[in-house]
């Protein structure tokens, strides 16, 4: 837990408006009270510790899209990032490209809807379980 939003993004190379990060099993936080005045405390840890999990079964190798997208699905944000919807969705190609560079809030949220939506479809056509299959085969 960091003590301030500098040092958040000075030890993560995250945006200010991240509210937190993981690599591999260690996880960095804004201060406890951003998280809380934003609304998504309890939220941004579920999704932490989904990447934690995510990533022990991926052995660090998941595509970016499918990795958010599930930590998403698995902390219960869907409804929270539904509303960033674009239009169209991209292909899961595109969408990877384009979570590599990501510049601006706007774009994170609506490429994390996007790769929630196919999550979220995956789950519901071919279960729960096809997606955990698909992280450990990366």
């Amino acid at each position: 837990i960091n003590d301030s939003t500098g040092n958040f993004t000075g030890r993560t190379g995250q945006p200010p408006w991240a509210a937190a990060a993981t690599k591999g099993n260690r996880i960095e936080t804004q201060p406890l009270a951003i998280l809380k005045r934003r609304g998504v405390l309890h939220t941004t840890l579920k999704h932490e510790l989904a990447h934690v999990i995510i990533n022990i079964i991926s052995r660090d190798r998941a595509p970016r899209w499918l990795e958010e997208g599930f930590a998403i699905y698995l902390a219960g944000e869907g409804r929270m990032f539904s509303r960033y919807l674009r239009r169209a969705l991209l292909s899961t190609e595109e969408l990877e490209r384009q979570m590599q560079g990501l510049t601006s809030q706007n774009d994170m949220r609506s490429l994390y809807a996007d790769a929630y939506v196919k999550v979220d479809g995956m789950a519901r056509n071919e279960g729960e379980v096809s997606v955990w299959k698909k992280l450990a085969a990366n």
